[in-house]
């Protein structure tokens, strides 16, 4: 007898020693979402747990909706939708997921309205989207329907054709489908039968279609096409192939024809600037009455040529910063060869801005638009970078001067007591040394009551002047504000008008047809010496009006001087004067 002894040790691990725990990682190190993964695998800015990813709220899944390319996508993590900037609902196929037919000229998908409008969009076709359609298969029977070619029946004991879609002859009865290189059954008497891709002069068919010279336009297309003799279309307009039988077989693309002028080719590119068109006088082609048309513009307002569809901004006076009474922005457009002009807002409350783009005929397509005029809060701005910043408002900033320098150098220095108003304004270290105002100034209703002067008042200033003076005689010294002396410094009252008619239709200045009307403001200096009647204009005594008020020409460079000795003069160069503006306000700079 043999005994066999057999001993069993059975032996307890931990667990852990055996495999690591699991970890639901909202995203693992290498980027992947909701993954059970051991605790080191997760990334640590997101949210993990330890459990499965089935059993936590912050990994639940749902659809995730791309708003731009418009597709959904299902069983997304809500955190891996936000990231991507899409839409997450927790619903299976929430509303704009909902699929229908996106039929795109001859083609089809089955896909989101979205989605639809961006295919669309991208091969600059109208959207036609079926949402009645339930399934694929329907959409795809959809698009077949959209073949073109040569549909055969029979009409009055005569074997005829009409060319078009494969929808449009089943409606007329077909009996039979025969495809582009597969046999075709020709002994059929009656019905329709359709041939996709064939055109009705292909003598295969045996019908009594035949090729002719005479071409014309279609709807919806752009280039100019043979006919034959049953009034069907046939391929593009070319000279060379007027007689060549091959050419009159089947559908030959547009890409494929001729390329060549309008009198022997009628393969016309709308965006390259020509369309399908009757041949007018001086035009002419080699076979029948059409050519491609030119809809390009030439010689417009502005003397330059545009490609069709182009818009750009016209001023009047030619300046985009022209804000003379009564001056507007226009936006032309060149359609069809035709230049048409549109009105911005009146009041210049809208100004016309324009830029270029690059298309698939140039780099330089011109496109023009109407936009809201941002003035309003342009005087409320006490730093420079403010004034500028675009993104809010439509300003400049035009810095403050005292004769040769710049005010923002020392000039708060030197100022004390006595100055007010927007423009002299300049002992708050809170601010900018300067004014903001609009880049275009906007139109006032100055008939209509005190709107318009309380528009203008709104940079009215004064300053007083300190001077001292012996008890025994001698001259005067000034002591503060010496800079708003005008008689000694001209240029500040040249600062006053120039940042005055940068507001609105304020005081004096040229209209928009070029006149000038020198009235509506006002230098008053409270002075025993200079008298109340000293007037700073901007014209040499010899140009300036003959009467306060009353119109006067307009010269070059103009001069503050009218008959007094007023020290140095501010020629056209001086910093910040406004093109196009003059005087546009009343103003009272008093001393005393």
């Amino acid at each position: 007898m043999i005994l066999l002894a057999v001993s069993f040790a059975i032996y307890f691990i931990p667990l852990g020693s055996a495999q690591a725990a699991t970890t639901c990682c909202e995203r693992s190190i290498d980027g992947a979402y909701c993954q059970n993964l051991p605790s080191d695998q997760c990334d640590s800015d997101y949210l993990s747990s330890p459990t499965s990813c089935d059993a936590t709220s912050f990994c639940q899944v749902g659809t995730c909706y791309d708003s731009d390319e418009g597709l959904c996508m299902q069983n997304t993590p809500k955190k891996a939708c936000e990231e991507v900037n899409g839409l997450w609902s927790a619903e299976a196929s929430p509303p704009q997921c909902d699929l229908g037919c996106c039929v795109l000229g001859e083609q089809a998908a089955f896909t989101t309205l979205q989605r639809c409008k961006k295919l669309a969009g991208g091969f600059g076709l109208q959207a036609d989207f079926r949402s009645d359609v339930s399934d694929e298969i329907s959409c795809i029977a959809i698009a077949n329907e959209q073949d073109v070619g040569a549909c055969v029946f029979e009409s009055e004991f005569t074997r005829t054709c009409s060319f078009g879609t494969r929808g449009e002859c089943n409606a007329i009865g077909a009996v039979g489908n025969t495809e582009e290189g597969e046999e075709s059954d020709l002994s059929v008497a009656s019905g329709a039968q359709f041939f996709n891709g064939f055109l009705c002069t292909a003598e295969e068919l045996n019908t009594n279609c035949q090729r002719t010279e005479v071409t014309t336009c279609v709807e919806g297309k752009d280039s100019v096409y043979f006919t034959d003799t049953c009034g069907n279309i046939a391929n593009i307009y070319d000279a060379s192939q007027v007689d060549n039988q091959d050419y009159w077989e089947k559908v030959v693309a547009g890409v494929d024809s001729c390329e060549g002028n309008a009198a022997n080719c009628g393969n016309c590119d709308y965006l390259g600037g020509s369309i399908c068109g009757e041949a007018s006088r001086g035009e002419r082609a080699e076979h029948g009455d059409f050519i491609c048309r030119d809809i390009n513009c030439y010689d417009t307002a502005n003397g330059e040529d545009y490609v069709n569809g182009e818009s750009w901004c016209y001023y009047d006076n030619d300046k985009a910063d022209d804000d003379r009474v009564g001056a507007r922005h226009y936006r032309h457009v060149c359609f069809m060869g035709e230049e048409i002009v549109e009105s911005c807002s009146d009041f210049r409350q809208e100004v016309c801005v324009e830029g270029s783009i690059t298309t698939e005929t140039t780099d330089d397509f011109s496109q023009a638009g109407c936009v809201i005029n941002r003035w309003e809060d342009c005087l409320l701005q006490e730093r420079a970078s403010d004034c500028r910043n675009t993104d809010q408002r439509d300003c400049k900033w035009i810095p403050v001067i005292t004769g040769e320098e710049d005010i923002a150098s020392d000039v708060v220095d030197r100022v004390t007591d006595g100055v007010t108003g927007l423009l002299l304004n300049v002992r708050d270290t809170q601010r900018d040394i300067g004014a903001c105002v609009p880049n275009v100034a906007p139109g006032l209703e100055f008939w209509a009551g005190e709107s318009s002067a309380s528009q203008c008042d709104l940079v009215s200033s004064s300053c007083v002047i300190t001077y001292e003076k012996g008890l025994i005689g001698g001259d005067r010294e000034c002591v503060d504000n010496c800079f708003c002396d005008i008689e000694e410094n001209p240029a500040f009252a040249a600062q006053a008008v120039n940042i005055c008619s940068s507001i609105g239709d304020c005081g004096a200045g040229f209209n928009y047809q070029g006149v000038f009307v020198n009235k509506g403001y006002e230098f008053v200096v409270e002075d025993e010496e200079i008298g109340p009647s000293f007037d700073v204009g901007i014209f040499n005594v010899d140009n300036a009006a003959s009467t306060p008020g009353g119109p006067a020409p307009p010269v070059a460079d103009p001069v503050f001087d009218q008959g007094r000795s007023l020290g140095s003069t501010t020629p056209a160069s001086q910093p910040a004067p406004i093109a196009g503006n003059i005087i546009r306000n009343l103003y009272e700079v008093m001393s005393g």
